[in-house]
């Protein structure tokens, strides 16, 4: 209920892919901002990004930025959901998600 929440209210954002070739939080904090200027919808509030697999160099370069988290899609919860206003996920993390509520 909470994913089709954040989808029917424009919260939810799908990418390819999400990566960063170095961990630095600097060259991320500019991409999170590049997504915020072009996505019509995406502006002021906290962001939770939910990946397929683990992404160390992600994980690495977004730990210091302010209201923002990035864990496996596998691991999302309930409260992780509600916590954050935005939902970030990949192509690879809908495919854990489908996989973790057929059982």
């Amino acid at each position: 209920m909470i994913l089709s929440e954040k989808l029917r209210r424009n919260l939810l954002f799908l990418f390819e892919e999400i990566k960063v070739e170095k961990p630095k939080t600097k060259i991320f904090a500019q991409l999170i901002e590049k997504w915020k200027e072009k996505i019509k919808n995406f502006k002021k509030g906290s962001v939770l990004i939910a990946l397929g697999r683990k992404d160390e160099n992600l994980s690495l370069a977004a730990r210091n930025i302010p209201n923002l988290k990035v864990m496996q899609a596998k691991d999302l919860n309930c409260l992780d959901l509600l916590s954050f206003k935005y939902l970030v996920l990949t192509k690879d993390s809908v495919k854990v998600i489908e996989e973790q509520f057929k059982k």
